[in-house]
């Protein structure tokens, strides 16, 4: 049996970890994610933001 070739899992961040690397109250990333201008991943009650909707955001915001 042969096995796919396996990529790196992508790293994702705590609601947390956004906050503060955004400089916000956690509730305004919350209120981002489900206005769904921030991507998410809902695993059960858990969401974490991948590392790349948190770069697509911060460059698509206006400065």
């Amino acid at each position: 049996m042969k096995l796919a070739p396996t990529t790196a899992p992508e790293e994702v961040l705590k609601v947390s970890e956004v906050a503060a690397h955004l400089r916000v109250d956690p509730e305004t990333v919350y209120r981002l994610i489900h206005s769904e201008r921030l991507r998410s991943i809902r695993l059960g009650r858990v969401i974490r933001v991948p590392l790349s909707a948190l770069s697509d955001f911060i460059s698509e915001s206006p400065r």
